[in-house]
C-alpha cells in the first residue's frame, strides 16, 4: 500500500473506533467498527494457519480498511446493506480494494462474517439476537462452501474447519469471561 495521498484516508480509519457495531441487535455491551476489525485480524490469522496458508502483510493491511467508509455510512445493517451502499464515500477505499487479490478479499469477507457471528453468540440478548445469530451461522457455512474452491478445500472439508474454528472462538471466549468472574477482573 503507498503513503496515504490525503489525510481523510487516515481520518475515515481513525473514526472507526467511533461507529458501533449491531445497531438493530441486542447485545451485552458495545462494539465498534475498529474493534471488529481488530477481531477479523486475530481470525484471518487463525483461519489461515488452519488452511495452512501464508498471511500476506498485503491480507491485513486489506483487514485494516475493509469497513473504512463505513466511517461515512455506519455499519448498515445486513439486511439493508447492498454493493452500492458506500459507492459514493471514500474514493480511496474503491481504489485499494480494487487491487486486493479476489482470494484474499473473499477469506477477509469470511473471517468478517465469522467475527459477526461468534460475536453475536456470546453477546446477543433476546429471540431477536437468536434469530440473527442462527442466519449469520448460516452465512457463514454458504461463504465457506463459496471459499473453499479458492483455497484449494472442498466444501465439506472448509465448513467442517469453520465450524471448528467458531465452536474455538466462542468456548475460548466463554473460559476468558468465566475466569475473569472467578478472579474479580
Amino acid at each position: 500500500m503507498t503513503t496515504n495521498k490525503t489525510p481523510e484516508t487516515m481520518n475515515d480509519l481513525l473514526a472507526l473506533s467511533y461507529v458501533p457495531r449491531w445497531v438493530i441487535v441486542s447485545h451485552i455491551g458495545n462494539q465498534s467498527v475498529a474493534e471488529h476489525t481488530f477481531r477479523v485480524a486475530v481470525i484471518y490469522l487463525e483461519l489461515c494457519l488452519r488452511l495452512d496458508r501464508k498471511a500476506q502483510a498485503a491480507d491485513l493491511i486489506w483487514i485494516l480498511v475493509h469497513d473504512g467508509p463505513e466511517a461515512w455510512t455506519g455499519d448498515i445493517p445486513g439486511p439493508f446493506k447492498s454493493p452500492d451502499s458506500d459507492k459514493n464515500v471514500a474514493p480511496w477505499w474503491h481504489e485499494y480494494r480494487a487491487r486486493v487479490p479476489s482470494d484474499v478479499q473473499a477469506l477477509v469477507k469470511l473471517a468478517d462474517m465469522i467475527e459477526g457471528a461468534t460475536y453475536l453468540k456470546r453477546h446477543g440478548i433476546g429471540a431477536h439476537a437468536a434469530y440473527a445469530t442462527t442466519r449469520c451461522y448460516e452465512h457463514v457455512a454458504e461463504k465457506a462452501r463459496e471459499v473453499s474452491p479458492l483455497v484449494g478445500w472442498g466444501p465439506d472439508a472448509m465448513t467442517q474447519l469453520v465450524q471448528g474454528l467458531m465452536t474455538d472462538i466462542v468456548e475460548d471466549i466463554g473460559r476468558i469471561e468465566a475466569s475473569r468472574r472467578h478472579s474479580g477482573g
